[in-house]
């Protein structure tokens, strides 16, 4: 029980990490645009 807490606890500062970038910064639009087409990739 107190590992599914843990994981609900580190999943959840992840996503405040994740909803705080900064995506005006042109390198982490390129590295999302490569990590979508290699997903697509994966996925065809």
């Amino acid at each position: 029980m107190n590992s599914i807490i843990e994981k609900e606890k580190k999943l959840s500062e992840a996503l405040s990490e994740l909803k705080n970038l900064d995506l005006s910064n042109p390198d982490f639009k390129n590295n999302i645009d490569n990590l979508s087409f290699q997903k697509n990739s994966i996925r065809n």
